[in-house]
């Protein structure tokens, strides 16, 4: 008979190991990664309810639109289900300033993470209990999943519930998958299991769309670990890789490819096999961590790295298919995991981090299922004061630079002074430290990190934006305009900015015209900063030159 009673001290155990490893979350703000337009500064999430819920389930854009980007795939995203979430954490979150103006409070939204975090990985030591005899093996595989500091960046992220919840969901729909595969159990109860777990596969596409990927998962378990019948497997996910058809379309609608490949058809399959590499490294040593890694696909095909990383995948994979051969099945099943699970942000599609980096810690968060199933494996191998010994170190040390890694998400000023200082290259990175040096009201080193940022990527459209607002705010109006007709000359479509004929004005010199424009459009959209910057600009030039001028450059 099952020890309940044990059961739940291990589940105590679980839940406070999450709890420590991940407690200076509960004291950390919003960063600006994101958080600002998902989260923090979002109307909807003023003022959530129904009908903001529905504008993000929306498939299309209402007859009115101008423009796609009112279809709300902001960031490219189409996940309804965690904007839902989202607004359901607002409405407990919300705080009345002294203006009478209605803040979100961050620590419940991070409280929000961690708490799924730890769910997930109660659903982890389940999964795993279904394959693996030892009880505390399972245990040690499920707190090298929830502590290892790659899982830090989905926890430690408000903008990272999309990974979370996507994550919990697909874990559920495992487990429950795997209740259905037991062939011990009555048929009409394995029915409503599988049933059950096709519910949570649905929702866990919603929250993200990368999560089709379920689908491979479950057949690596039931086919390479449970050694069901092909046919069995076939006919349990079949259904399930129908719907995940429809919701790689609308998630590539949603994120078309970025405009040219710079890198060769031919060698695109490589890519797969370079992140693979990479997170076997962060696995094995993972320090230092970074939001941005600059791993994209030029990056490593002027470095050479392309020629020769994907050795390691290939190693990797020929050491677990002889470990099959001899019966030892856990090492090909936990690679293959660690290897499909995240297989759409691989490289060998297009997205659109990918233009920083095809690699990021929280594409990982369901594929570190894979390295649970081999520790917990492992740890059942060998003798259980060795595993005991072992996993303490192993796990103490885990925990312990993911406590470290949390405490970096502290702020937006705290991540990136780390982040920069990890990978000084990083233009997306510099951009952000700059932006909250602007905000904190050091409008000076703003300006200085913005232009190192142009240096690392003279294409960084955002950091030339906030580079121009910069000067604008320190009265530097003649460099401001310079900026205005660089990003003119860049290729962007015009529709994307609302500002761009008031911009256009002002590189002709039209100065009294950009003013009026610029007062218009921020009376129509107050809330629009670069609007407002904008308009300064104009008005500043506009009293220099009193006598238009239109000089077209």
């Amino acid at each position: 008979m099952p020890d309940r009673a044990g059961d739940k001290w291990i589940a105590l155990l679980i839940l406070l190991a999450v709890g420590l490893t991940f407690s200076p979350l509960f004291t950390a703000d919003f960063t600006n990664w994101d958080d600002p337009h998902t989260v923090a500064r979002n109307p909807p999430m003023r003022a959530p309810g129904l009908d903001a819920a529905a504008t993000y389930w929306r498939l299309f854009p209402p007859p009115e639109a101008k423009s796609p980007d009112t279809i709300n795939h902001q960031f490219a995203l189409w996940v309804p289900l965690t904007y839902s979430v989202w607004l359901a954490i607002a409405a407990i979150a919300q705080v009345r300033g002294g203006d009478g103006t209605i803040e979100l409070n961050p620590y419940v939204f991070h409280a929000a993470n961690v708490a799924f975090h730890a769910a997930s990985t109660l659903l982890v030591w389940l999964i795993l209990r279904r394959f693996i005899q030892s009880r505390w093996s399972a245990v040690a595989g499920a707190l090298l999943w929830a502590v290892h500091p790659v899982q830090v960046e989905a926890v430690a992220w408000v903008s990272g519930l999309k990974d979370l919840l996507a994550g919990f969901l697909s874990l559920a729909a495992v487990w429950l998958y795997l209740l259905h595969a037991d062939e011990s159990m009555p048929i009409a109860r394995r029915r409503a299991r599988w049933w059950l777990a096709t519910l949570c596969f649905a929702a866990a596409m919603l929250c993200k769309p990368a999560a089709v990927t379920t689908p491979l998962i479950v057949a690596v378990i039931d086919r390479v670990l449970l050694s069901r019948r092909p046919r069995q497997v076939l006919l349990a996910i079949i259904p399930w890789l129908a719907m995940a058809i429809p919701i790689a379309i609308i998630a590539r609608a949603a994120q078309p490819a970025l405009g040219e490949q710079q890198f060769p058809t031919w060698l695109r399959p490589l890519i797969p096999a370079d992140s693979i590499a990479f997170y076997l490294g962060k696995l094995v040593w993972p320090w230092p961590l970074c939001v941005d890694y600059g791993r994209s696909p030029a990056g490593i095909l002027r470095s050479g790295a392309i020629w020769w990383t994907w050795l390691f995948p290939a190693a990797a994979l020929l050491a677990s298919v002889l470990a099959a051969r001899s019966g030892r099945r856990a090492p090909l099943a936990a690679l293959l995991i660690f290897a499909l699970a995240p297989l759409p942000v691989l490289g060998a599609m297009q997205f659109h981090f990918q233009q920083f980096s095809t690699t990021a810690d929280h594409y990982l968060y369901v594929a570190m299922l894979g390295p649970a199933i081999l520790a917990a494996w492992a740890s059942a191998a060998v003798s259980r004061r060795v595993a005991s010994m072992a996993g303490i170190v192993v796990l103490a040390a885990l925990a312990g630079m993911s406590f470290l890694r949390s405490r970096q998400w502290h702020d937006a000023r705290t991540l990136f002074s780390h982040e920069i200082r990890s990978n000084p290259g990083s233009s997306v990175c510099l951009n952000n430290l700059a932006a909250a040096n602007a905000e904190a009201g050091n409008p000076a080193a703003a300006v200085e990190l913005f232009r190192r940022a142009l240096q690392a990527d003279p294409d960084n459209m955002l950091a030339m934006k906030n580079l121009r607002q910069c000067l604008v705010e320190l009265g530097q109006y003649d460099e401001a305009l310079q900026i205005v007709r660089t990003e003119l000359k860049r290729k962007y479509v015009p529709w994307l900015n609302p500002n761009h004929l008031g911009m256009t004005l002002l590189a002709r010199g039209d100065y009294r015209s950009a003013v009026v424009h610029f007062t218009a459009l921020a009376r129509i959209s107050p809330d629009d900063t670069d609007a407002h910057s904008l308009l300064a600009l104009a008005e500043a030039l506009a009293a220099r030159h009193p006598a238009t001028t239109r000089n077209a450059d």
